[in-house]
């Protein structure tokens, strides 16, 4: 059941009065996350540069995101719904309302270009106005995708995208379905070509929920997930909308 809190982590100081409770000042720590007193809060399906993410520097554009957030909180602790359990950290992870906005705090950082999508709820609809939010900044150039580390990586170089979570774009030369697992592959050589993989469980439960992998052969398609090296460079898949079908041009 999804929990509703109008001014985060201020139920402590309740019987201060409200004097009090302006005292607690949400306070951005990245590009999507912030803190509350003593709780901590991240906003669910988007990934912000790291702070801390190449030799303890930042990555391009963190600070920028982190203070773009911190904007957003001025006007005080957003109202939030629990969209996901806790992380193993004990942080929250929400969706998010400036007091008064019509807008979540996510759509609003995508479309600032201060973040990416990064698909783990079950809310498929809010997902997708995330991603097309994401497109207009992405086609606008705006924020980090002024950034070339950034934008989408073509499949045929993804070695390029490997270590960090980057969107690849490319087109399926074949879907490959095995007891274990499921297997997209963008070349022809799986031992070093791009490909997209998922577990056998996934894969049968998203197909009975209509996102059947499969269909994504001979398509291009984008992919977007952290690019680990596993025979080539690698994207698992955790989330079908981590797949997005493209047009015929790339």
């Amino acid at each position: 059941m999804r929990r509703r809190t109008v001014v985060a982590g201020l139920c402590s100081l309740a019987p201060f009065g409200a004097a009090a409770q302006k005292l607690v000042k949400p306070i951005a720590i990245s590009g999507r996350g912030y803190t509350v007193g003593d709780e901590t809060f991240i906003l669910s399906d988007i990934i912000a540069p790291s702070l801390y993410g190449w030799a303890d520097k930042p990555e391009p554009y963190a600070e920028q995101a982190t203070r773009i957030l911190q904007s957003f909180l001025y006007g005080g602790a957003p109202i939030v719904t629990d969209e996901s359990p806790n992380t193993r950290w004990g942080e929250r992870v929400v969706i998010a309302h400036r007091v008064g906005g019509k807008k979540t705090l996510q759509e609003e950082l995508v479309a600032s270009g201060a973040t990416r999508v990064c698909p783990v709820s079950n809310d498929n609809e809010f997902i997708e106005r995330l991603l097309t939010t994401e497109e207009t900044a992405r086609r606008a150039m705006r924020g980090l995708w002024e950034f070339p580390a950034y934008r989408p990586h073509k499949a045929l170089e993804a070695e390029k995208a490997i270590g960090a979570f980057n969107l690849v774009e490319g087109v399926v030369k074949k879907a490959v379905s095995t007891r274990k697992r499921f297997y997209l592959n963008f070349g022809d050589d799986y031992k070093t070509d791009f490909t997209v993989t998922a577990s056998a469980s996934f894969y049968k439960r998203w197909a009975k929920a209509g996102y059947d992998l499969a269909q994504y052969e001979g398509r291009k398609i984008r992919v977007r997930g952290f690019v680990d090296m596993i025979n080539g460079p690698m994207i698992e898949l955790n989330h079908p909308r981590q797949i997005e079908t493209l047009k015929d041009t790339i």
